[in-house]
């Protein structure tokens, strides 16, 4: 199977969006432009993207928390206390740093949705997800921030937001193992820099470098590795997979430290 996309255009003319399936990536991809969206009818906007699916997920779904743990979220409830409703869409809305998700438990099956930065996200009804990707208001809405939340640029016409949606539907015993890499991928990409190239480049500069001996184990993460003082390290490893959400990556880990490294070795 080749990679193959689809271009889509809406009805309005700010709103756009590319839809990438690659056999080499275990998701879907939505790469969507949003704006400069327009105020001249004096109304503010705020613009969402919505998956629907029939998966039976009731009125349950989670947020990740910081892209840590995923945080149990029910429609119009909270668990230490009776909330009363009055805001039925705003009140279920809950900031989504890195994935969002929801289970049909009767058919073993989770759909995850990886955001690429910051989002504010829901399931308002049974089987979808949304996520607001991008606003424009022109009054305020009076929950703190004491102005409308409307960045005209540079050009006074508004900001062009350009993000991603990886779409991952798996069985629920997996996705952990699933989404957890990818988010990873998806917030740690590489970097690409450019220069001049001329054939003696690679007599004169090193092109390769291999920072450890090994692979870690593969729900270890390398946090941090950087200069502390002189001759010392800060060195940060985590697990970073959720107790009891993978019946073997959740697992305790150990491994040795020495010897992994190939330009230096630990010694306290």
């Amino acid at each position: 199977m080749t990679p193959t996309q689809v271009h889509q255009q809406y009805d309005v003319p700010y709103i756009s969006q590319v839809v990438r399936v690659n056999p080499s990536l275990d998701a879907i991809e939505f790469e969507w432009v949003v704006g400069p969206i327009p105020v001249g009818d004096q109304v503010g906007k705020e613009i969402i993207t919505r998956y629907v699916t029939d998966l039976n997920s009731g009125h349950t779904f989670t947020t990740d928390a910081n892209g840590r743990q995923m945080m149990t979220r029910v429609v119009n409830h909270r668990p230490s206390w009776k909330l009363q409703v009055h805001e039925p869409v705003s009140g279920n809305y809950y900031p989504v740093n890195s994935r969002i998700a929801l289970k049909d438990e009767s058919r073993g099956l989770q759909l995850t949705v990886l955001t690429d930065r910051s989002q504010g996200g829901t399931s308002l009804a049974n089987g979808t997800l949304e996520l607001m990707v991008h606003r424009r208001l022109l009054n305020d809405d009076y929950f703190g921030v004491s102005e409308p939340l409307n960045e005209p640029g540079t050009d006074g016409a508004g900001l062009v937001i350009r993000g991603k949606h990886l779409v991952q539907l798996s069985t629920i015993k997996d996705a952990a193992s699933k989404h957890r890499p990818l988010g990873q991928e998806l917030f740690l990409p590489p970097l690409l820099s450019f220069g001049q190239y001329a054939q003696e480049y690679t007599t004169k500069y090193q092109t390769t470098l291999t920072g450890l001996t090994s692979d870690l184990p593969p729900n270890v993460h390398l946090l941090t590795l950087e200069r502390w003082t002189a001759g010392q390290l800060l060195l940060r490893l985590e697990h970073y997979y959720q107790k009891g959400e993978h019946s073997t990556l959740s697992l305790p880990v150990t491994f040795n430290l020495r010897n992994l490294f190939t330009h230096f070795e630990i010694t306290g």
